[in-house]
């Protein structure tokens, strides 16, 4: 493989809306070439550092690269790769094997990868499958999804030939290729696991009836307050099946104005049943909008048999009640 000083390409532009927490990461480099991604800024140096200087051979990204030949060669200044940026793929190329390990960044909240038309050179920040792919960007606008492997091709579609489109989903820590016919933005939403707090520092939670079963709203957060006590509150409403939350969820007003918040919805055996989008903080009032929960309750299981499957596990092996 031929790698040029630059590609020519409209590459795309990622914007970081929210992160809050680093994790422990494991990455695999074989000899040769990888097409990878890194979801954190990583500098070359400190690359280096983890593969070995005299192992790395090519770092190259959309438009930036780093090829040992040059620093070799003395033309380093040729070299304009100084570091990994997230949700940007590159190719690595080593002479030998090699893992590293890293802290990755975890997401919470909703973040945005910009796609310009043609090609774009991206490392995935969770593992869309193919058909929330296609589902954001549109099928007549997919024209290619190609990783280190597999492959998506909207021509095969086309021809009657889908059989030979293997690509399934995108895998964190991998970069792709994707080719669109117009510009695009992916979305990836991830949920809020820290629970708002209120005036007094206690958890937003509101219990209410609706159509005649119990549950329970609680209001989540991308991050804490500045203060656990706050001299005012923020109104957080909206509606559950058409009824008004009213003024019950109350959030402490000295949240950054770049927190993030979701509604979620609990059933009386603590299981979410429904939840909001991710929505933006508002120093006046937040409105969650409407969510609709289903409170049917289905009807008793019934059998004309005299035998009925009470029980299986994944052996393939069950129970038969026989009264």
């Amino acid at each position: 493989m031929r790698i040029q000083r630059h590609f020519t390409l409209l590459f795309f532009t990622f914007m970081l809306l929210f992160t809050t927490k680093l994790m422990a990461e494991s990455l695999t480099l074989k000899n040769g070439w990888n097409l990878i991604g890194i979801d954190v800024e990583m500098s070359l140096s400190e690359f280096k550092s983890k593969v070995g200087a005299d192992n790395l051979q090519v770092v190259q990204g959309p438009s930036k690269t780093y090829q040992k030949a040059y620093l070799d060669n003395n033309k380093d200044f040729l070299n304009d790769f100084t570091g990994f940026e997230k949700g940007v793929g590159y190719w690595i190329k080593l002479q030998s094997e090699v893992s590293i390990n890293y802290t990755s960044v975890e997401y919470f909240g909703e973040e945005l990868t910009f796609l310009n038309t043609g090609w774009n050179l991206i490392n995935p920040l969770d593992n869309l499958t193919l058909d929330e792919i296609i589902s954001q960007l549109t099928f007549e606008n997919v024209l290619v999804i190609q990783g280190s492997s597999k492959t998506y091709q909207k021509n095969y579609v086309d021809a009657n030939k889908g059989f030979l489109n293997d690509f399934i989903s995108f895998e964190t820590n991998n970069g792709y290729w994707i080719k669109l016919a117009n510009p695009a933005t992916l979305h990836y939403n991830f949920e809020l696991t820290q629970q708002a707090l209120n005036n007094i520092g206690e958890q937003v939670n509101y219990n209410m009836t609706v159509g005649a079963k119990n549950y329970s709203i609680r209001v989540y957060s991308s991050q804490a307050p500045v203060s656990t006590n706050s001299q005012s509150t923020i109104a957080v409403y909206g509606t559950i099946n058409g009824v008004s939350t009213g003024s019950n969820l109350k959030i402490n007003n000295t949240y950054t104005s770049d927190t993030q918040f979701q509604i979620k919805v609990f059933d009386s055996n603590g299981l979410v049943v429904t939840s909001s989008q991710i929505f933006a903080y508002d120093a006046v009032s937040i409105n969650f909008g409407a969510l609709i929960v289903d409170t049917t309750t289905p009807p008793p299981v019934t059998s004309n048999n005299k035998y009925m499957l009470t029980a299986w596990n994944d052996l393939g092996m069950h129970c038969m009640d026989g009264n």
